[in-house]
């Protein structure tokens, strides 16, 4: 403790390996600490409120760090090379990582960024190479550039709806990336957002809105053909106009080929939604699905062809991969997801085949209710923000209507005033 001593810089030598709770407390006059790269241990005191530029910078024999809560930022380069660092807990009160913060922590794996953060620096985690578990907090509104760059160990990410644009070369090089979830607030990905992530196969959009890319966000990610974009329903011919979007495979959100050994139709309830898996029937050429409310409201009649993929909403919409299969691909079974579910509730389903001529051939029924509890923590999509997309859900006394290029439809395709 300096005690108010005019002490300005201390060099500590190499022999020491832990720094203790205050050991630097009223040490007014201090502006330069250098601190050896053999230090083992660091106690930051409760009432340290910033971690400044380069604080620990180098001290590669550091295993583990924990920010306290009353810290509200972490400084350029803090902990910028701390390659032993394995662990990392960061306090529930910072707001700000800044640049390059934890830059080459090369042997950590797991992060969560807290609830209060604002913005995740530029190449703040860049080059944390063994990073496979990322939490990122509902604050988070940018993502800089760089900021996971070099990541080569991330499987999956989810992008929280609070995060508003996602900076050049985010996640480039995330080269074990499989699975991205874009959460409802995302409009922009810059250049090289996803380059070099050759192993994409599953992206989920929840923007209602179409995010903006670039011609390089997803730069020598291999053939997009065969990456599936799942976007919200009633968006995705927004979608297909894009020139960047539309070099996926575009589908409606949950729409899916899927194995189905019986006869029987299977639901798998969520909490404001639900997969109905249904057998291909012999001579199909459309199926007919009506979902109906416990008090026998019709909630939504979709309508399939042959193949599986949505073809209507009560009225004309694009099929989900706007074109045909191969006429020799044969697919056992189908699977679509009913999204605006309400929570807890009961449902009846009808499921009708017909043939070419419109005659039905086989109909199948039953009941099902939605659970309570959202698995993927993403929110759902709003029947406001629904309306950026070509056909928005709306209510009028208790009666679902959709809205199509500024006109009222009723759920059989009429028009109303």
């Amino acid at each position: 403790m300096c005690y108010g001593l005019p002490i300005t810089s201390i060099d500590i030598p190499g022999s020491v390996n832990s720094i203790g709770v205050s050991a630097f407390r009223e040490c007014e006059d201090l502006t330069s600490v250098t601190i050896p790269n053999n230090l083992t241990s660091v106690k930051i005191g409760n009432r340290v409120t910033s971690i400044g530029d380069y604080a620990f910078s180098g001290c590669s024999g550091l295993p583990f760090v924990t920010i306290p809560n009353r810290v509200t930022d972490i400084g350029i380069g803090a902990f910028y090379g701390c390659t032993g660092m394995s662990a990392l807990t960061i306090g529930n009160s910072v707001q700000t990582i800044w640049n390059g913060a934890f830059y080459g922590c090369s042997n950590l794996k797991s992060v969560t960024i807290p609830g209060r953060v604002n913005d995740i620096g530029p190449w703040a985690f860049s080059n944390c190479a063994s990073l496979s578990s990322l939490t990122i907090g509902n604050s988070v509104q940018t993502i800089w550039n760089g900021a996971f760059y070099g990541c080569s160990n991330l499987k999956s990410i989810v992008i929280p709806n609070s995060v508003t644009s996602i900076e050049e070369s985010a996640f480039e090089g995330c080269t074990e990336l499989a699975e991205i979830t874009l959460g409802s607030g995302l409009q922009t990905m810059k250049d090289s957002v996803f380059k070099d992530c050759k192993r994409i196969m599953d992206i989920k959009v929840y923007s209602e809105r179409l995010i903006d890319i670039t011609e390089s966000s997803f730069y020598n990610i291999g053939n997009k053909k065969y990456v599936y974009v799942y976007v919200p329903d009633g968006c995705l011919r927004n979608y297909q106009r894009d020139p960047y979007w539309n070099e996926f495979d575009l589908r409606v959100m949950g729409a899916t080929e899927v194995t189905n050994a019986d006869e029987s139709i299977v639901v798998i309830p969520a909490d404001n939604s639900a997969d109905i898996i249904w057998p291909q029937v012999t001579n199909a050429n459309s199926y007919e699905l009506v979902i109906r409310d416990a008090n026998n409201n019709v909630i939504c009649i979709l309508t399939f062809n042959a193949q599986g993929y949505l073809s209507s909403i009560a009225f004309a919409a694009p099929s989900r991969n706007n074109g045909e299969q191969e006429e020799e691909e044969t697919v056992a079974g189908f699977n679509f997801t009913i999204t605006s579910l309400n929570s807890g509730s009961t449902y009846a389903y009808v499921m009708t085949a017909k043939d070419n001529k419109d005659a039905v051939i086989d109909t199948k029924s039953g009941t099902f209710k939605t659970t309570g509890n959202d698995p993927m923590g993403i929110d759902e999509i709003s029947t406001d923000k629904m309306r950026k997309c070509e056909n928005a859900k709306i209510m009028r006394d208790g009666v679902l209507y959709i809205e199509r290029d500024g006109e009222i439809y009723n759920t059989q395709g009429a028009r109303v005033k």
